[in-house]
């Protein structure tokens, strides 16, 4: 048998009253797959965590600044002040995606499934695109974009 041929051939197990053929997936045994899937939920609850405290934090900031400015200058400014806080956002998460992960320009789910159906993509889960993933969905977020973390936190999780 030649080694694909050996890999998918499926496996007998004795079930409590019959054998069983299943396919053979992988070789790795029970306990460490269960260790990475437990290990992936909770880095995942620690980033989402963090990624809706950094953006209800920044965002509050946001308004509060712009509170301050319409109290001490007036509307137009308080206006102005809002603008430049969002631009600024959207332009720290575009001079990031730029100039170090040009692959995260998007939500991340095409290429996650192209990567789940057996295609090959080099170099996209990469810890770079790990953190600027995660950073540029919250600036994203703070600066108003009407986007939301569903895609990209599906990536995020793929690539943890």
């Amino acid at each position: 048998l030649s080694a694909t041929e050996a890999f998918l051939r499926p496996v007998q197990r004795r079930s409590s009253r019959r054998i069983v053929d299943e396919p053979h997936t992988h070789r790795l045994p029970g306990w460490l797959m269960w260790t990475v899937t437990l290990l992936t939920a909770v880095g995942m609850a620690g980033i989402n965590f963090f990624s809706l405290l950094a953006i209800e934090y920044s965002i509050r900031w946001k308004f509060n600044a712009m509170q301050e400015v319409i109290d001490r200058i007036g509307l137009a400014a308080g206006i102005a002040v809002l603008v430049v806080l969002s631009c600024g956002f959207s332009v720290v998460g575009v001079v990031m995606i730029l100039c170090w992960a040009p692959k995260c320009g998007g939500s991340g789910l095409p290429e996650s499934k192209c990567y789940w159906n057996g295609s090959n993509m080099p170099s996209f889960f990469t810890v770079r695109n790990l953190i600027v993933r995660i950073f540029t969905s919250i600036l994203a977020n703070a600066a108003g974009f009407p986007v939301g973390r569903e895609g990209p936190t599906v990536t995020i999780g793929g690539n943890l």
